[in-house]
């Protein structure tokens, strides 16, 4: 019984894995799952494709009441993979974003490819 306590004991100081420390918050982390969400692909993080799908549509639902450097008017016939692919765009032409929080990467993607006319 005591090596059995010495190593569930000692068990509790190792290091956590490299994917406990990842910011799931980031653009960094979503781009491959949305980029596969916006190529209807059914390669990915099933997870993380989800977790992009349901940020973009909450943001989508929200956009007319956001604060106004992220409002923005959705076009009637716009879905949920044209937004996805929006915001891959916007990605993929602003590294530098990448490091910021999905949420806000978002809006401002969305804000950039359909402000409002008023």
């Amino acid at each position: 019984m005591k090596i059995r306590d010495l190593a569930v004991t000692l068990s509790l100081f190792l290091p956590l894995p490299a994917w406990a420390q990842q910011d799931i918050s980031s653009g960094k982390y979503m781009y491959s799952a949305c980029k596969a969400l916006s190529e209807e692909s059914s390669d990915g993080n099933a997870f993380a494709k989800g977790l992009c799908a349901g940020i973009i549509d909450t943001i989508l639902d929200f956009a007319e009441v956001l604060p106004g450097d992220f409002r923005f008017c959705t076009p009637e016939d716009s879905t949920l993979g044209q937004a996805a692919h929006i915001v891959v765009s916007y990605m993929d032409e602003h590294p530098e974003s990448m490091d910021k929080s999905f949420k806000d990467l978002t809006a401002t993607a969305l804000h950039a490819a359909w402000p409002c006319k008023n």
